[in-house]
């Protein structure tokens, strides 16, 4: 099974082998061979993917001997009756997969490679996939298993999450925005709440998008996950603003550049099912903080 694990993958280490490619070099960090441990999991360009994701992975370097004893120790590892042990599989098969597209398209098309880019595809994969199970009306007549509900993550080491969330009252144009900041260990830093007027649902959730980001300047913070549940939001800021409405525009521009100003600012999008404190917060049912 491994050898036609490695045989079925082109990596250039493989390709080399085969007289295919004139050295076994990762085209992307030039620093190591491409093969498939490498590829997935160990090239610097990936290591943002893995623990910037909903899994939170930080690879070991050292423990990694093979992909298939790696998968087989991940899913040893995640077990325990808290854990979905398909649901986690499915986003690590989803994440190698954009991997690998995104390793193509830098080698083929020139695309530079963008780990929030990748994350947003990853998530979004996994969620028409969850959604697809979730719908099965008879799951165990067909060998599948129910689907844990998603869950809130800490961020990286030396990050802090800002959760934010948008409540939208059409009638008035108007609602709340909710702003939600903690550590890379879990704890509450700080929350803020403000009043809105927004043309939009979409606008809505940019102004709080943007409010979380002067929130996390005005802390002094250097390294900040800002998250949304808002899919489109997330998307265009992290490839490319032109895909927000344009009613959405001025606070994605804003947004865009206030994220220049952190050290270092990632975009990540979360089910709103796993935002549920921000999303009290934003809540119009609640006059007061």
């Amino acid at each position: 099974m491994w050898k036609s694990l490695h045989r079925a993958f082109p990596t250039m280490d493989e390709l080399f082998k085969r007289c295919s490619a004139p050295n076994s070099t990762c085209p992307i960090c030039h620093n190591q061979d491409e093969s498939i441990e490498h590829l997935l999991l160990l090239c610097q360009r990936v290591e943002p993917v893995w623990f910037g994701g909903i899994l939170n992975l930080k690879i070991d370097r050292d423990t990694v001997s093979s992909w298939v004893e790696w998968v087989l120790s991940f899913s040893m590892e995640h077990g325990s009756p808290n854990y979905d042990k398909m649901a986690l599989l499915s986003y690590v098969a989803f994440s190698c997969w954009h991997i690998w597209e995104a390793r193509c398209n830098f080698l083929y098309n020139n695309c530079q490679i963008n780990p929030t880019q990748v994350l947003c595809a990853i998530s979004n994969s996994a969620r028409a996939f969850f959604e697809v199970v979730r719908r099965n009306p008879n799951p165990s007549d067909q060998g599948t298993v129910a689907i844990r509900e998603p869950m809130w993550f800490t961020p990286p080491t030396m990050f802090t999450k800002i959760n934010i969330d948008a409540s939208w009252s059409a009638p008035a144009c108007s609602g709340f925005v909710g702003v939600v900041l903690q550590d890379a260990d879990g704890f509450f830093v700080a929350a803020t709440r403000h009043a809105i007027r927004a043309p939009s649902v979409g606008a809505a959730e940019m102004m709080a998008i943007l409010k979380g980001c002067e929130f996390g300047l005005a802390l002094g913070l250097q390294k900040v996950l800002v998250e949304s549940d808002s899919f489109d939001s997330v998307c265009s800021l992290s490839e490319s603003l032109e895909m927000g409405g344009w009613e959405a525009f001025p606070s994605l521009a804003k947004a865009k550049r206030l994220g220049e100003s952190f050290q270092d600012c990632r975009w990540s999008w979360i089910p709103s099912s796993a935002n549920m404190t921000t999303d009290s917060l934003a809540s119009q049912q609640y006059t007061e903080m």
